[in-house]
Protein backbone atom coordinates (compact mmCIF):
# COMPACT_ATOMS: atom_id res chain seq x y z
CA UNK A 1 0.00 0.00 0.00
CA UNK A 2 1.47 3.34 -1.06
CA UNK A 3 1.26 6.06 1.58
CA UNK A 4 1.96 9.01 -0.69
CA UNK A 5 2.80 9.22 -4.39
CA UNK A 6 3.58 12.40 -6.27
CA UNK A 7 0.51 13.21 -8.33
CA UNK A 8 1.83 13.29 -11.88
CA UNK A 9 -0.22 13.09 -15.05
CA UNK A 10 -0.85 9.52 -16.14
CA UNK A 11 0.14 8.52 -19.70
CA UNK A 12 -2.47 8.95 -22.39
CA UNK A 13 -1.42 5.68 -24.02
CA UNK A 14 -1.18 3.60 -20.83
CA UNK A 15 -1.96 -0.02 -21.81
CA UNK A 16 -4.72 -2.05 -20.16
CA UNK A 17 -6.23 0.99 -18.41
CA UNK A 18 -9.53 0.00 -16.85
CA UNK A 19 -11.74 1.19 -14.00
CA UNK A 20 -10.14 0.63 -10.60
CA UNK A 21 -11.84 -1.13 -7.65
CA UNK A 22 -12.01 2.27 -5.92
CA UNK A 23 -13.90 3.75 -8.85
CA UNK A 24 -16.37 0.87 -8.75
CA UNK A 25 -16.89 1.45 -5.02
CA UNK A 26 -17.32 5.16 -5.74
CA UNK A 27 -20.05 4.29 -8.26
CA UNK A 28 -22.01 2.37 -5.62
CA UNK A 29 -22.77 5.59 -3.76
CA UNK A 30 -24.16 7.03 -6.98
CA UNK A 31 -26.43 4.01 -7.31
CA UNK A 32 -28.02 5.14 -4.03
CA UNK A 33 -28.27 8.77 -5.18
CA UNK A 34 -29.76 7.93 -8.58
CA UNK A 35 -32.23 5.53 -6.95
CA UNK A 36 -33.34 8.24 -4.53
CA UNK A 37 -33.96 10.91 -7.15
CA UNK A 38 -35.69 8.58 -9.61
CA UNK A 39 -37.92 7.15 -6.87
CA UNK A 40 -39.08 10.64 -5.93
CA UNK A 41 -39.79 11.53 -9.54
CA UNK A 42 -41.73 8.29 -10.04
CA UNK A 43 -43.73 9.09 -6.92
CA UNK A 44 -44.62 12.51 -8.36
CA UNK A 45 -45.74 10.89 -11.63
CA UNK A 46 -47.96 8.38 -9.82
CA UNK A 47 -49.64 11.17 -7.86
CA UNK A 48 -50.28 13.16 -11.04
CA UNK A 49 -47.70 15.87 -10.32
CA UNK A 50 -45.24 15.03 -13.09
CA UNK A 51 -44.94 18.63 -14.31
CA UNK A 52 -44.19 19.87 -10.81
CA UNK A 53 -41.63 17.12 -10.24
CA UNK A 54 -39.54 17.79 -13.34
CA UNK A 55 -37.65 20.82 -12.02
CA UNK A 56 -36.59 19.22 -8.70
CA UNK A 57 -35.61 16.04 -10.53
CA UNK A 58 -33.44 17.86 -13.07
CA UNK A 59 -31.78 20.04 -10.44
CA UNK A 60 -30.82 17.13 -8.21
CA UNK A 61 -29.83 14.88 -11.10
CA UNK A 62 -27.56 17.59 -12.48
CA UNK A 63 -25.70 17.68 -9.16
CA UNK A 64 -25.32 13.89 -9.19
CA UNK A 65 -24.28 13.67 -12.85
CA UNK A 66 -21.86 16.60 -12.79
CA UNK A 67 -20.13 15.49 -9.57
CA UNK A 68 -19.64 12.01 -11.03
CA UNK A 69 -18.30 13.45 -14.30
CA UNK A 70 -15.81 15.75 -12.60
CA UNK A 71 -14.30 13.00 -10.48
CA UNK A 72 -14.19 10.58 -13.41
CA UNK A 73 -12.21 12.92 -15.67
CA UNK A 74 -9.87 13.84 -12.83
CA UNK A 75 -9.24 10.18 -11.98
CA UNK A 76 -8.52 9.37 -15.61
CA UNK A 77 -5.66 11.88 -15.53
CA UNK A 78 -4.35 11.74 -11.95
CA UNK A 79 -5.40 8.53 -10.17
CA UNK A 80 -2.49 7.67 -7.85
CA UNK A 81 -4.38 5.22 -5.61
CA UNK A 82 -2.37 6.23 -2.55
CA UNK A 83 -3.74 6.94 0.93
CA UNK A 84 -4.42 10.64 0.33
CA UNK A 85 -6.23 9.96 -2.94
CA UNK A 86 -8.38 7.26 -1.34
CA UNK A 87 -9.31 9.44 1.64
CA UNK A 88 -10.38 12.36 -0.55
CA UNK A 89 -12.37 9.96 -2.70
CA UNK A 90 -14.11 8.73 0.45
CA UNK A 91 -14.94 12.35 1.32
CA UNK A 92 -16.70 12.71 -2.03
CA UNK A 93 -18.55 9.44 -1.44
CA UNK A 94 -19.79 10.82 1.88
CA UNK A 95 -21.05 13.90 0.04
CA UNK A 96 -23.00 11.71 -2.38
CA UNK A 97 -24.74 9.93 0.49
CA UNK A 98 -25.61 13.23 2.19
CA UNK A 99 -27.05 14.47 -1.10
CA UNK A 100 -29.10 11.28 -1.49
CA UNK A 101 -30.47 11.69 2.06
CA UNK A 102 -31.73 15.17 1.17
CA UNK A 103 -33.59 14.14 -1.99
CA UNK A 104 -37.00 13.43 -0.34
CA UNK A 105 -37.06 16.83 1.40
CA UNK A 106 -36.01 18.57 -1.82
CA UNK A 107 -38.76 16.84 -3.80
CA UNK A 108 -41.55 17.37 -1.28
CA UNK A 109 -40.75 20.80 0.16
CA UNK A 110 -38.30 22.33 -2.37
CA UNK A 111 -35.72 22.47 0.42
CA UNK A 112 -32.32 21.88 -1.15
CA UNK A 113 -30.27 22.39 2.01
CA UNK A 114 -29.03 18.81 2.40
CA UNK A 115 -28.62 18.37 -1.34
CA UNK A 116 -26.43 21.47 -1.45
CA UNK A 117 -24.49 20.36 1.63
CA UNK A 118 -23.73 17.00 0.02
CA UNK A 119 -22.70 18.69 -3.22
CA UNK A 120 -20.41 21.11 -1.37
CA UNK A 121 -18.73 18.22 0.46
CA UNK A 122 -18.05 16.54 -2.88
CA UNK A 123 -16.63 19.75 -4.32
CA UNK A 124 -14.35 20.27 -1.35
CA UNK A 125 -12.85 16.82 -1.88
CA UNK A 126 -12.37 17.51 -5.59
CA UNK A 127 -10.80 20.95 -5.02
CA UNK A 128 -8.27 19.40 -2.64
CA UNK A 129 -7.41 16.82 -5.29
CA UNK A 130 -6.86 19.54 -7.90
CA UNK A 131 -4.63 21.46 -5.49
CA UNK A 132 -2.62 18.30 -4.97
CA UNK A 133 -2.34 17.86 -8.74
CA UNK A 134 -1.11 21.45 -9.02
CA UNK A 135 1.63 20.65 -6.52
CA UNK A 136 2.70 17.39 -8.17
CA UNK A 137 2.42 18.26 -11.87
CA UNK A 138 4.31 21.51 -12.62
CA UNK A 139 3.58 21.25 -16.35
CA UNK A 140 -0.17 21.58 -15.69
CA UNK A 141 -0.09 23.57 -12.49
CA UNK A 142 -2.04 26.46 -13.96
CA UNK A 143 -4.66 24.12 -15.39
CA UNK A 144 -5.13 22.45 -12.00
CA UNK A 145 -5.29 25.80 -10.21
CA UNK A 146 -7.88 27.02 -12.70
CA UNK A 147 -10.00 23.97 -11.94
CA UNK A 148 -9.64 24.51 -8.19
CA UNK A 149 -10.47 28.22 -8.45
CA UNK A 150 -13.39 27.77 -10.83
CA UNK A 151 -14.99 24.99 -8.80
CA UNK A 152 -14.53 26.97 -5.57
CA UNK A 153 -16.17 30.12 -6.96
CA UNK A 154 -19.16 28.25 -8.35
CA UNK A 155 -19.52 26.32 -5.07
CA UNK A 156 -19.86 29.64 -3.24
CA UNK A 157 -22.63 30.45 -5.69
CA UNK A 158 -24.41 27.21 -4.82
CA UNK A 159 -24.25 28.10 -1.13
CA UNK A 160 -25.80 31.49 -1.88
CA UNK A 161 -28.46 29.77 -4.00
CA UNK A 162 -29.38 27.48 -1.12
CA UNK A 163 -29.20 29.88 1.83
CA UNK A 164 -29.71 33.48 0.74
CA UNK A 165 -31.33 33.59 -2.69
CA UNK A 166 -35.02 34.64 -2.79
CA UNK A 167 -37.45 31.94 -3.83
CA UNK A 168 -38.34 33.73 -7.07
CA UNK A 169 -34.67 33.77 -8.14
CA UNK A 170 -33.82 30.14 -7.30
CA UNK A 171 -34.55 28.60 -10.71
CA UNK A 172 -32.89 31.34 -12.84
CA UNK A 173 -29.89 31.27 -10.51
CA UNK A 174 -29.70 27.49 -10.84
CA UNK A 175 -29.53 27.81 -14.64
CA UNK A 176 -26.74 30.40 -14.39
CA UNK A 177 -24.73 28.30 -11.93
CA UNK A 178 -25.18 25.16 -14.05
CA UNK A 179 -23.84 27.00 -17.09
CA UNK A 180 -20.88 28.22 -15.05
CA UNK A 181 -20.18 24.64 -13.95
CA UNK A 182 -20.14 23.56 -17.59
CA UNK A 183 -17.81 26.43 -18.47
CA UNK A 184 -15.13 25.60 -15.87
CA UNK A 185 -13.53 22.72 -17.87
CA UNK A 186 -13.52 24.80 -21.05
CA UNK A 187 -11.73 27.64 -19.26
CA UNK A 188 -9.31 25.45 -17.29
CA UNK A 189 -8.25 23.23 -20.18
CA UNK A 190 -7.36 26.21 -22.39
CA UNK A 191 -4.17 26.61 -20.37
CA UNK A 192 -2.90 23.07 -20.97
CA UNK A 193 -5.02 19.94 -21.54
CA UNK A 194 -5.13 17.10 -19.04
CA UNK A 195 -4.06 13.58 -20.01
CA UNK A 196 -7.28 11.61 -19.69
CA UNK A 197 -7.31 8.11 -21.15
CA UNK A 198 -9.86 7.58 -23.98
CA UNK A 199 -10.61 3.91 -23.34
CA UNK A 200 -10.83 4.49 -19.59
CA UNK A 201 -13.30 7.37 -20.11
CA UNK A 202 -15.41 5.29 -22.50
CA UNK A 203 -15.55 2.44 -20.00
CA UNK A 204 -16.50 4.77 -17.14
CA UNK A 205 -19.36 6.29 -19.11
CA UNK A 206 -20.55 2.81 -19.97
CA UNK A 207 -20.59 1.91 -16.28
CA UNK A 208 -22.63 5.00 -15.41
CA UNK A 209 -25.08 4.08 -18.16
CA UNK A 210 -25.40 0.64 -16.58
CA UNK A 211 -26.26 2.35 -13.28
CA UNK A 212 -29.06 4.30 -14.98
CA UNK A 213 -30.34 1.18 -16.73
CA UNK A 214 -30.23 -0.62 -13.40
CA UNK A 215 -32.85 1.79 -12.10
CA UNK A 216 -35.10 0.64 -14.94
CA UNK A 217 -34.55 -2.97 -13.92
CA UNK A 218 -35.50 -2.05 -10.35
CA UNK A 219 -38.64 -0.24 -11.54
CA UNK A 220 -39.75 -3.21 -13.64
CA UNK A 221 -39.17 -5.67 -10.79
CA UNK A 222 -41.11 -3.47 -8.34
CA UNK A 223 -43.98 -3.20 -10.78
CA UNK A 224 -44.08 -6.96 -11.23
CA UNK A 225 -44.02 -7.51 -7.46
CA UNK A 226 -46.83 -5.00 -6.90
CA UNK A 227 -48.99 -6.59 -9.60
CA UNK A 228 -48.47 -10.06 -8.15
CA UNK A 229 -49.37 -8.89 -4.64
CA UNK A 230 -52.55 -7.30 -5.97
CA UNK A 231 -53.45 -10.45 -7.91
CA UNK A 232 -53.54 -8.57 -11.21
CA UNK A 233 -51.39 -10.96 -13.21
CA UNK A 234 -52.90 -11.36 -16.67
CA UNK A 235 -52.36 -10.75 -20.35
CA UNK A 236 -51.89 -6.99 -20.00
CA UNK A 237 -49.44 -7.55 -17.16
CA UNK A 238 -47.32 -9.90 -19.28
CA UNK A 239 -47.29 -7.46 -22.22
CA UNK A 240 -46.19 -4.56 -20.02
CA UNK A 241 -43.52 -6.58 -18.21
CA UNK A 242 -42.04 -8.03 -21.39
CA UNK A 243 -42.16 -4.64 -23.14
CA UNK A 244 -40.28 -3.03 -20.27
CA UNK A 245 -37.55 -5.64 -20.49
CA UNK A 246 -37.31 -5.31 -24.28
CA UNK A 247 -37.03 -1.51 -24.08
CA UNK A 248 -34.34 -1.81 -21.43
CA UNK A 249 -32.35 -4.30 -23.48
CA UNK A 250 -32.75 -2.17 -26.63
CA UNK A 251 -31.37 0.90 -24.84
CA UNK A 252 -28.37 -1.08 -23.65
CA UNK A 253 -27.81 -2.50 -27.14
CA UNK A 254 -27.99 0.92 -28.79
CA UNK A 255 -25.60 2.55 -26.34
CA UNK A 256 -22.87 -0.08 -26.72
CA UNK A 257 -23.39 -0.66 -30.43
CA UNK A 258 -20.26 1.30 -31.38
CA UNK A 259 -16.90 1.22 -29.60
CA UNK A 260 -16.41 4.72 -28.19
CA UNK A 261 -12.80 4.45 -27.03
CA UNK A 262 -11.44 4.30 -30.57
CA UNK A 263 -13.33 7.40 -31.61
CA UNK A 264 -12.06 9.31 -28.59
CA UNK A 265 -8.50 8.23 -29.36
CA UNK A 266 -8.66 9.72 -32.82
CA UNK A 267 -10.48 12.92 -31.91
CA UNK A 268 -9.53 14.01 -28.40
CA UNK A 269 -10.43 17.59 -29.31
CA UNK A 270 -14.09 16.55 -29.73
CA UNK A 271 -14.42 14.98 -26.29
CA UNK A 272 -16.38 17.85 -24.73
CA UNK A 273 -19.06 17.49 -27.41
CA UNK A 274 -18.93 13.69 -27.42
CA UNK A 275 -19.82 13.27 -23.76
CA UNK A 276 -22.94 15.36 -24.25
CA UNK A 277 -24.08 14.55 -27.77
CA UNK A 278 -22.62 11.65 -29.74
CA UNK A 279 -23.76 8.74 -27.61
CA UNK A 280 -27.33 10.04 -27.57
CA UNK A 281 -27.33 11.04 -31.23
CA UNK A 282 -26.25 7.54 -32.21
CA UNK A 283 -28.99 5.96 -30.15
CA UNK A 284 -31.59 8.32 -31.60
CA UNK A 285 -30.44 7.59 -35.13
CA UNK A 286 -30.57 3.83 -34.64
CA UNK A 287 -33.96 4.05 -32.96
CA UNK A 288 -35.33 6.12 -35.84
CA UNK A 289 -34.08 3.56 -38.33
CA UNK A 290 -35.62 0.62 -36.45
CA UNK A 291 -38.91 2.48 -35.94
CA UNK A 292 -39.81 2.43 -39.61
CA UNK A 293 -38.08 5.56 -40.85
CA UNK A 294 -36.26 3.59 -43.50
CA UNK A 295 -32.58 4.39 -43.70
CA UNK A 296 -33.08 8.06 -42.87
CA UNK A 297 -32.26 7.54 -39.21
CA UNK A 298 -29.10 5.63 -40.08
CA UNK A 299 -28.00 8.28 -42.58
CA UNK A 300 -28.64 11.02 -40.03
CA UNK A 301 -26.52 9.21 -37.49
CA UNK A 302 -23.70 8.70 -39.99
CA UNK A 303 -23.65 12.41 -40.81
CA UNK A 304 -23.43 13.30 -37.12
CA UNK A 305 -20.91 10.58 -36.31
CA UNK A 306 -18.68 11.68 -39.19
CA UNK A 307 -18.43 15.06 -37.51
CA UNK A 308 -16.86 13.33 -34.53
CA UNK A 309 -14.64 11.07 -36.62
CA UNK A 310 -16.41 7.79 -35.79
CA UNK A 311 -17.68 5.23 -38.28
CA UNK A 312 -19.14 1.80 -37.95
CA UNK A 313 -16.44 -0.73 -38.66
CA UNK A 314 -16.78 -4.04 -40.44
CA UNK A 315 -17.04 -5.80 -37.10
CA UNK A 316 -19.70 -3.43 -35.75
CA UNK A 317 -17.28 -1.40 -33.63
CA UNK A 318 -16.54 2.27 -34.05
CA UNK A 319 -13.19 3.35 -35.51
CA UNK A 320 -11.84 6.82 -36.12
CA UNK A 321 -12.54 8.13 -39.58
CA UNK A 322 -8.80 8.57 -40.05
CA UNK A 323 -8.41 4.80 -40.16
CA UNK A 324 -10.49 4.71 -43.33
CA UNK A 325 -7.95 6.42 -45.50
CA UNK A 326 -5.25 9.05 -45.71
CA UNK A 327 -5.70 11.80 -43.17
CA UNK A 328 -2.90 13.99 -41.97
CA UNK A 329 -2.61 16.65 -39.32
CA UNK A 330 -2.43 20.30 -40.23
CA UNK A 331 -0.56 21.33 -37.05
CA UNK A 332 0.71 18.12 -35.49
CA UNK A 333 -1.06 15.78 -33.14
CA UNK A 334 -1.58 18.13 -30.23
CA UNK A 335 -3.71 16.29 -27.74
CA UNK A 336 -6.42 18.21 -25.94
CA UNK A 337 -9.13 17.19 -23.54
CA UNK A 338 -11.64 19.92 -24.34
CA UNK A 339 -10.43 22.78 -26.55
CA UNK A 340 -7.89 20.71 -28.54
CA UNK A 341 -6.24 22.06 -31.62
CA UNK A 342 -6.04 19.03 -33.89
CA UNK A 343 -6.99 19.94 -37.45
CA UNK A 344 -7.40 17.16 -40.01
CA UNK A 345 -7.61 17.25 -43.78
CA UNK A 346 -8.34 14.35 -46.07
CA UNK A 347 -5.77 13.08 -48.54
CA UNK A 348 -5.64 10.22 -51.00
CA UNK A 349 -5.84 6.72 -49.60
CA UNK A 350 -2.30 5.86 -50.52
CA UNK A 351 -0.76 9.20 -49.72
CA UNK A 352 2.44 9.23 -47.73
CA UNK A 353 2.30 11.01 -44.43
CA UNK A 354 -1.22 9.84 -43.54
CA UNK A 355 -2.04 8.64 -40.08
CA UNK A 356 -0.77 5.17 -39.21
CA UNK A 357 -2.52 2.64 -37.05
CA UNK A 358 -0.43 1.38 -34.17
CA UNK A 359 -1.26 -2.32 -34.07
CA UNK A 360 0.20 -3.03 -30.68
CA UNK A 361 -2.30 -4.31 -28.16
CA UNK A 362 -3.96 -1.52 -26.23
CA UNK A 363 -6.13 -2.08 -23.22
CA UNK A 364 -6.75 -5.70 -24.12
CA UNK A 365 -8.44 -4.76 -27.38
CA UNK A 366 -6.62 -7.10 -29.68
CA UNK A 367 -5.05 -5.48 -32.70
CA UNK A 368 -6.96 -2.24 -32.38
CA UNK A 369 -4.47 0.44 -31.62
CA UNK A 370 -4.31 4.18 -31.64
CA UNK A 371 -3.74 6.53 -34.52
CA UNK A 372 -0.40 8.29 -34.69
CA UNK A 373 0.82 10.87 -37.17
CA UNK A 374 4.30 10.04 -38.49
CA UNK A 375 6.84 12.58 -37.33
CA UNK A 376 4.46 14.18 -34.85
CA UNK A 377 4.11 13.85 -31.10
CA UNK A 378 1.26 11.99 -29.50
CA UNK A 379 1.50 14.38 -26.56
CA UNK A 380 3.96 17.18 -27.05
CA UNK A 381 3.75 18.33 -23.44
CA UNK A 382 4.63 15.16 -21.55
CA UNK A 383 7.48 13.60 -23.42
CA UNK A 384 5.20 10.68 -24.17
CA UNK A 385 5.83 11.11 -27.88
CA UNK A 386 7.08 8.37 -30.07
CA UNK A 387 8.19 9.70 -33.41
CA UNK A 388 7.20 7.18 -36.00
CA UNK A 389 8.16 6.92 -39.59
CA UNK A 390 6.25 5.05 -42.24
CA UNK A 391 5.73 1.41 -41.44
Amino acid sequence: MRIRVRMRARPIDEPHRVASPLELLFDLTFVVAVAAVTAQFAHAIVEGHAAGGIAPFLQVFFAIWWAWMNFTWFASSYDTDDVGYRVLTMVQMAGVLVLAAGVPVAAEHADYGFVTLGYVIMRIGLVLLWLRAASGDPARRRTALRYAAGISVVTVGWLYHSVLAPVSAELPLFVVLALLELAVPLWAERERPTTWHPHHIAERYGLFTIILLGESVLAVSRGVAAAMEAGEVGGRFVVVAVSGLVVLFALWWLYFLVEAGEGLSGRRDRSYLWVRALRHLRGAGRAGRRAGGGDRGGRAWRRRAAHFGVRRGDSGGGVPAAARGGVQTDRGAACGAFPGVVGLRRRGRGAAGGLTLDRRARGGRGDRGELRAPGHCHDRHDGLCRREGSR
